[in-house]
């Protein structure tokens, strides 16, 4: 879809729509207050250029109709983990079981109001209620700066042709009700990229190295249990490589892994190299804090979870239908916050196009593996 097909779309939906235009490149950023105050999409190129997210154009034509999940896509939608377990947000008081999954309305409809905007960057706010699974009630204000940057830390020094455009969300959560404690369960700010899926992007996850891999995993795999057909993700599609973990995303198969606060470098990215189009996302990163567990079955420690996860969407079942987007996601740390204690946590994505030479050391130095790495990993797994 191009960025201005997204932007007449929000405009024939009677949704509100900000662009928010770089001041030394043709990209923009498209924010979309009305629907859950998410960054739609963003380009390199306003006039002419396609969009970098992925939209589900038909659900937004749909409006806020469905009772689950209504799945608008774009680029960020913030949303608030844990998941599942003890604590868990969207099962209500049932079992972390799909067919009993349920989207709060907080996440699912909620309507941000624009409390300020300039040329760079706009300010949304919303008061938001939710309850997890033990009956706590979590009532916040939440407002969210959506800016756009104008360069990437990463190609600082790279010379050669660069395509760039990224931005920043700062995510504040004010507590407007009781305390959120420990024994009753706390939330975390859950930032989720949603991007096209092609036949031979690959996933890129940086990982902390450790001395026993064994009981320190790269990533976390019990997500596969619930997301792939037959509970494994096939060996092929995933490698790891030592200081980084790379993953098929071609829509063929489902799967999900997590990235908790040992392993994880606070960064994630994908490289596609049909367009020669990196994405790279990181965040504001505490390894010494705690965060959320949301896994969709029992564990023992309800504050030791993912800091990062990767969502690879693909068919629910054998001969389904194949997948079209994955998603990038970062989270906050618990919030063990006082009444009217805030938090501010911010998430950036950036976007890289240009000549190889460039894009490899980008690369490189922001998610480890050179172009060709990723490159053969993608031939050896067609």
């Amino acid at each position: 879809m191009l960025f201005s097909a997204a932007l007449e779309l929000l405009k024939d939906t009677e949704n509100g729509a900000f662009v928010l235009p770089a001041r030394r490149a043709s990209g923009a950023v498209l924010v979309a207050p009305d629907l859950v105050g998410r960054v739609l999409c963003s380009t390199f190129n306003r006039a002419s250029g396609t969009a970098n997210g992925w939209i589900n154009e038909a659900a937004i034509h749909r409006g806020k109709t469905a009772p689950v999940f209504n799945n608008f896509g774009g680029e960020e939608r913030i949303w608030f983990a844990p998941e599942g377990g003890p604590f868990g947000l969207m099962f209500g008081r049932k079992e972390s079981q799909f067919e009993n999954y349920c989207v709060q309305p907080g996440m699912s409809t909620a309507q941000y109001k624009v409390a300020e905007e300039s040329p760079s960057s706009v300010l949304l706010e919303a008061d938001l209620t939710l309850e997890n699974a033990v009956g706590t009630r979590f009532d916040m204000h939440v407002e969210r700066r959506i800016s756009v940057i104008e360069s990437c830390p990463y190609a600082m020094g790279v010379r050669g042709r660069m395509e760039m455009v990224g931005f920043q969300t700062e995510n504040t959560v004010i507590n407007m009700g009781g305390p959120w404690e420990r024994t009753s369960g706390a939330v975390a700010v859950w930032c989720l990229g949603q991007f096209l899926e092609h036949p031979h992007l690959s996933i890129v996850v940086p990982v902390c190295p450790v001395a026993d891999s064994e009981s320190s995993p790269a990533t976390v795999d019990e997500y596969f249990k619930d997301f792939c057909i037959g509970g494994v993700f096939p060996s092929a599609r995933r490698v790891d490589y030592g200081d980084f973990v790379v993953l098929k995303a071609d829509g063929r198969v489902r799967g999900k892994v997590g990235i908790k606060r040992g392993r994880a470098t606070g960064r994630l990215g994908s490289y596609d190299p049909d367009d020669a189009h990196l994405i790279i996302v990181d965040h504001d990163f505490y390894p010494e804090l705690e965060y959320a567990t949301g896994y969709w079955r029992p564990y023992e420690n309800a504050f030791d979870g993912d800091a990062l996860s990767a969502y690879i969407d693909g068919p629910e079942r054998p001969g389904g239908s194949e997948g079209v987007s994955f998603e990038l996601e970062t989270m906050s740390p618990a919030l063990f916050l006082q009444p009217n204690q805030s938090f501010t946590y911010r998430n950036r994505t950036f976007h890289l196009r240009g000549d190889r030479g460039s894009v490899d050391r980008v690369c490189r130095r922001s998610l480890g593996p050179t172009l060709d790495q990723l490159e053969e990993f993608a031939r050896t797994t067609d």
